[in-house]
């Protein structure tokens, strides 16, 4: 089944995917099933496809249920407009009135190798919810649960969620994010996007990881049990149980701090050591010691 949206529909969307991010094709995606509650009785497959327009096709029908506010497309659904597309196998917009008769979407569900891609970015999962009201995009499930850019690539176990608003983008559960400089591991990983309008694309500015903490740069390896990044300065700030290695060498101390840009790591002493016990410590060893030699 394919339904095409009428001429008249294009103001309600307008801009909404142009310099497309995961934001905007959220939000248009979401729109379009949602419009569906109020054209579908005026559209039909046979209408040309005005510019700007956005299709929707499911190969096992779409479904319109007026007293439960839903409309639900189904089997290898999908939504696309321009080079914004979301596939899943359903997906179920939830709509509500207007105080002047017509139509919003607040939410829509979607269910099954779950895809949203844009010319940028690319989010994966087995299940997703978009929450216009909270600006929010949730995805959990499936053996590929990422979000990949040009440059980066954010996996998880459990759950990422992205907030459309403030760019905001959380990853739980055995969580890494990789650029071409490095990776992150940590139980949790919340990553800051700026919005690259001359690229058209997002890129991170900055990272948080907590729990069971490494970042890996070139021949370094860094732990902790907090961990920062800073992409404009090439800075990472690792916190708590700090343990820096560089083949066989090791550092510890309370605190460290990397740049991935000169290779230049620095362990500092716990801050409230005044007696002097708490010092940073290492092991290097010689180069015979490397190579086992006599």
């Amino acid at each position: 089944m394919n339904i095409r949206l009428p001429p008249w529909f294009r103001d309600t969307i307008q801009g909404a995917t142009r310099g497309a991010t995961l934001a905007a094709a959220a939000v248009a995606c979401a729109i379009t099933l949602g419009a569906m509650a109020a054209t579908a009785a005026e559209t039909s497959a046979t209408v040309p496809t005005p510019p700007g327009a956005i299709t929707i096709d499911a190969s096992q029908g779409i479904e319109w249920r007026r007293q439960a506010k839903l409309v639900i497309a189904r089997g290898n659904a999908q939504a696309v407009r321009g080079t914004t597309q979301l596939n899943a196998q359903v997906l179920t917009a939830h709509y509500r009135e207007r105080p002047d008769g017509s139509s919003e979407v607040w939410k829509i569900d979607a269910e099954g190798d779950v895809r949203l891609k844009t010319p940028s970015e690319t989010a994966n999962g087995q299940r997703g919810s978009f929450n216009l009201d909270k600006h929010l995009l949730t995805l959990t499930g499936g053996p590929d649960l990422s979000v990949t850019t040009a440059t980066n690539r954010i996996t998880a176990h459990d759950e990422i969620t992205y907030d459309t608003q403030s760019l905001v983008l959380v990853a739980r559960g055995d969580a890494v994010a990789t650029d071409p400089d490095q990776t992150l591991y940590g139980d949790v990983i919340t990553v800051y996007l700026r919005d690259n309008p001359a690229e058209g694309q997002s890129r991170m500015q900055r990272l948080e990881a907590e729990g069971n903490v490494r970042l890996v740069t070139g021949e370094d390896e860094i732990r902790g049990d907090h961990g920062t990044y800073d992409a404009d300065s090439g800075t990472a700030t690792m916190i708590g149980s700090v343990k820096v290695t560089r083949g066989p060498n090791v550092i510890t101390g309370c605190r460290g701090e990397s740049n991935v840009r000169t290779g230049v790591s620095t362990l500092y002493p716990c801050a409230d050591s005044h007696s002097g016990s708490s010092r940073v410590q290492g092991v290097i060893l010689p180069e015979a010691s490397k190579s086992n030699k006599p």
